[in-house]
């Protein structure tokens, strides 16, 4: 049997890696979810993904960095956290994703 964490990095392989630069005005509107919310087998206890389409980022969207720091282990409250911090900043916050498309 394959780990959570192994079919985790396998869903990633499939998605396209999406850089977006978002206006630190719009972070407070970001809603998103925790994997363990999912009835999907396949994703870990830990992780976040985008619940609805907003600016550039599209709902369903794994987070994996904010502004460099790893999202793939974190829990939503902890993002949450992360994103406040960073709203505080008079640039644009650089989020990466991966996201289902045409990779």
């Amino acid at each position: 049997l394959e780990s959570n964490q192994t079919l985790l990095e396998e869903e990633l392989q499939k998605r396209e890696i999406v850089t977006v630069d978002i206006p630190r005005q719009e972070v407070v509107d970001l809603n998103f979810f925790d994997f363990y919310e999912l009835e999907d087998e396949i994703m870990p206890e830990f992780g976040v993904c985008v619940k609805s389409d907003m600016g550039k980022l599209k709902a369903g969207d794994i987070l994996i960095y904010i502004e460099g720091e790893d999202c793939l282990e974190s829990n939503g409250i902890t993002v949450r956290r992360m994103l406040d911090e960073y709203k505080r900043k008079n640039t644009d916050i650089q989020i990466v994703v991966a996201r289902k498309g045409s990779k």
